[in-house]
């Protein structure tokens, strides 16, 4: 989970650069991001959390992942949320 205080594209950016890691190319210089054990971890976000998978149940095109929290950590910021369609940095009640 990576819940950036910078873009949306930080994320996006990450998963490109382990894509291409994983095939062997390292491709990871313009982010702050450092290995948590065997774990990419970036650095540039508000929460981290490192979860070990315990079971995952697929419903046609999702798979949802159930895991057991081993660690992580919060720092102090606004966070950037995807809620009701919309990118937002602060969660307003819902209009009547």
């Amino acid at each position: 989970m990576a819940v950036t205080t910078d873009t949306v594209t930080t994320d996006t950016l990450f998963l490109e650069a382990m894509t291409h890691l994983a095939s062997g190319v390292a491709v990871i210089t313009a982010l702050d991001w450092s290995w948590d054990g065997d774990v990419p971890q970036l650095g540039a976000t508000l929460a981290y959390l490192r979860c070990t998978r315990t079971d995952s149940f697929v419903k046609y095109d999702h798979t949802i992942l159930i895991g057991d929290l081993e660690g992580g950590r919060l720092e102090q910021g606004e966070p950037l949320v995807y809620a009701r369609r919309r990118m937002d940095w602060l969660m307003q009640p819902m209009e009547s």
